[in-house]
């Protein structure tokens, strides 16, 4: 097997670890094909963590260019988005940043995903309510993240799907995965 059809089963393969990933029960899952513009294999996960209080929501986009992306290092990339809202004290706080990107790396070290190529942006948003939307006032922390999963094998996919999900609950104020 040569060429395109080698990488369209081998991401094939992957889409199906995805699809079979044993999730944690409060957290729902959707996943739609992703941008072709951006590679010409892509999935993406959308995901909301129900914590009973609050919702955590999430974008994760595998993509995977057999001749590689430029800055990833790699043939595949992990490119991810979550939100959740924080207090008004954690939103303003000078090391909010450090510390969301301190998640994004502990949580895939902690996963033991191996990965090259980290990169993000951690960002407190604010937002105030003014009329009929005066109660709407809201704060929240954006994680935008991307990095370039090694991966041997599509199984070890998992690992990466793993510390995606530990940082929906990082972001969530939830300290750990129930499990």
């Amino acid at each position: 097997m040569q060429g395109r059809d080698f990488a369209s089963v081998f991401f094939s393969r992957i889409a199906r670890a995805v699809e079979l990933f044993a999730w944690e029960p409060d957290i729902s899952i959707e996943i739609h094909p992703g941008p072709t513009r951006l590679a010409p294999y892509s999935l993406a996960v959308e995901a909301t963590l129900d914590t009973g209080e609050t919702s955590t929501i999430g974008r994760l986009v595998l993509l995977y260019d057999p001749d590689g992306g430029a800055g990833w290092d790699g043939t595949f990339r992990c490119v991810s988005m979550v939100n959740a809202p924080v207090e008004v004290e954690v939103a303003t706080d000078p090391m909010l940043h450090e510390v969301g990107w301190a998640w994004f790396t502990d949580a895939l070290n902690g996963c033991q995903a191996t990965y090259r190529e980290p990169a993000g942006t951690v960002t407190a948003v604010t937002g105030r309510g003014f009329g009929a939307k005066a109660a709407e006032d809201r704060t929240e922390i954006e994680l935008r993240t991307s990095w370039t999963p090694v991966l041997e094998g599509e199984l070890d996919i998992e690992a990466h799907l793993r510390a995606w999900e530990e940082l929906l609950y990082l972001a969530s104020g939830v300290p750990e995965l129930a499990s």
